[in-house]
């Protein structure tokens, strides 16, 4: 999948330098060990969604942090005795709905190869229509035991290129690792599963 010319690549496949990456975009009070058990599910995600994705557009993965969410102590998820709604404040301008994006504070945009092996962190905007998995992960987790991401593929995913998909994923911190306990809708369901 050729990208934009212009566009920095880094290359290299494992999970562990996707999170040496990303070291740049966390806070002090990020959690690296929820990091490190997001990343697992992501790669293992993507791996499983684009293995038989051919078609031109690139997949991305943009993951960042997110600090302004939408008044997490008044709307819950109620997965797995519950979590605070991921959402945000959309685009910036004072708008805001339980339906809003949350903007993300700092995040990082990975290239992923259509077998879901190969990654490549890039800066710039690569040419085309690309189907982008955009993952907010609330900031401040080390003061948190649990904490509820936010994903969405805009336009669509791989397998639905022409239909967003939104995702929650719940995780807890149980001594000392974080657990996903929760996923709103698991990527190897139907593509016509309602998020």
């Amino acid at each position: 999948m050729p990208l934009a010319s212009g566009l920095r690549v880094v290359t290299d496949s494992a999970p562990l330098w996707i999170l040496t990456e990303l070291a740049s975009v966390l806070g002090p009070e990020d959690d690296r060990l929820l990091w490190h058990a997001l990343v697992d599910v992501l790669v293992a995600d993507l791996a499983l969604v684009t293995s038989d994705y051919r078609a031109r557009e690139s997949v991305l993965l943009q993951i960042g942090t997110c600090s302004r969410w939408l008044r997490p102590h008044q709307t819950r998820w109620t997965a797995a005795g519950g979590f605070a709604w991921p959402s945000g404040y959309g685009d910036g301008q004072g708008g805001h709905s339980s339906l809003a994006l949350p903007q993300l504070d700092a995040s990082m945009v990975f290239h992923v190869d259509s077998d879901g092996g190969g990654w490549r962190r890039i800066e710039g905007r690569p040419g085309g229509r690309p189907l982008v998995l955009r993952v907010a992960v609330p900031a401040r987790t080390a003061r948190h035991r649990s904490a509820a991401i936010h994903t969405i593929w805009l336009p669509g995913t791989p397998r639905s290129p022409e239909r967003k998909r939104t995702r929650f994923l719940g995780f807890r911190r149980e001594r000392a690792a974080w657990q996903l306990v929760a996923d709103s809708a698991p990527l190897w369901e139907a593509p016509t599963r309602a998020s």
